[in-house]
């Protein structure tokens, strides 16, 4: 499969831009390509209380390309109400030594896959490598752990428009489970299902010869899934805590692994991303995933948010355990929460 000069998204929030770094890296030393890098900035509420993605608007010291998507160097930031933001793919460009791309998810699948889509022509890309790292772009909602169906399937679901309008589109799953939501088991399940309707391309490994570059990125960049494939390469195995002791990883070899798929057969096997196909902003497709009994990250934010204002950033994981859980019993109960 010729992939040209690829785009690289970390499609699951502002810290999958340290894993999109990782895998292009990975695949310059393999196979002598590079590519450009993008991310969907909306970082986790420890950086960025204030609920749902980076707007454009919000950006500074950024070129604006369209309304979806800014290029970003060392020296951008956000503003959001009162706070700065330095989100991480502004830490990974001062690292790396080049401008990246943050993509605006607030408008919805078909928004942002026609700003991706006049990003491409311009930089004459003709692929695109989106980088879910720990697999829960995989769930099917049942999943006991899942907790930021969201973004995920707001990606996915750009990404088959992306593939329809003519953009070769492959999913890559990098440290499967190494964000704490989905179970390997249930990765497993899920991609067996991907696997026999042949949209599995191979997978491949981080190996020591990547731990000086991931190292470099690490030194700026703040993540905590991404970091996984750097522990296990140090030796590091077994139980490790992540999101302010809220979730829990197992590292392994398993961590290494970086797995390549059709993005048309993950899409047909994704209840949540074909609910949020046709919505224009993150408040309806977070309602289509409520409609399906699931209580999202965005109405995480917002709830958090509603109590503790700008110092949810601070707030630590039992509160966070006990919001989490009230909300999934009023999301199952049918009751509404008002937007802010």
């Amino acid at each position: 499969m010729k992939l040209g000069r690829p785009l690289i998204l970390g499609i699951g929030g502002s810290g999958d831009i340290v894993g999109s770094s990782f895998v292009l890296n990975l695949l310059n030393r393999v196979y002598n390509l590079d590519g450009y890098l993008a991310s969907i900035s909306w970082e986790r509420h420890v950086i960025d209380p204030v609920p749902g993605p980076i707007r454009t608007m919000e950006w500074r010291n950024a070129n604006v390309v369209n309304d979806v998507i800014v290029e970003v160097d060392k020296n951008s930031y956000a503003v959001r109400l009162s706070n700065v933001i330095k989100p991480q793919a502004v830490k990974v460009s001062k690292v790396i030594g080049r401008n990246l791309y943050s993509v605006d998810n607030y408008q919805g699948p078909k928004r942002v896959a026609e700003g991706i889509y006049d990003l491409c022509n311009k930089l004459g890309i003709t692929s695109i490598i989106g980088v879910d790292v720990g697999g829960d772009v995989l769930a099917e909602g049942k999943e006991e752990g899942l907790s930021s169906p969201l973004i995920d399937s707001i990606s996915l679901a750009s990404l088959e428009i992306l593939r329809r309008m003519g953009i070769n589109s492959i999913l890559a799953v990098m440290s499967p489970g190494s964000d704490g939501e989905l179970k390997i088991s249930e990765i497993e399940e899920r991609t067996s299902l991907i696997i026999k309707d042949g949209g599995y391309f191979g997978s491949l490994g981080f190996g020591k010869e990547d731990l000086p570059f991931m190292e470099k990125v690490l030194s700026e960049a703040e993540t905590e899934a991404s970091k996984i494939a750097y522990l296990a390469l140090r030796g590091e195995f077994g139980n490790y805590e992540i999101r302010n002791r809220t979730k829990r990883v197992d590292i392994g070899l398993i961590s290494t692994i970086v797995m390549f798929f059709s993005v048309e057969s993950v899409y047909n096997f994704s209840p949540l991303a074909k609910a949020v196909f046709n919505t224009e902003n993150v408040m309806e497709a977070s309602k289509r995933l409520n409609d399906l009994g699931l209580y999202t990250e965005y109405d995480f934010e917002v709830d958090l948010f509603s109590l503790y204002g700008l110092e949810a950033s601070k707030v630590d994981g039992n509160v966070i355990n006990k919001i989490r859980e009230e909300g999934k019993r009023r999301i199952k109960g049918g009751k509404p929460r008002g937007d802010i």
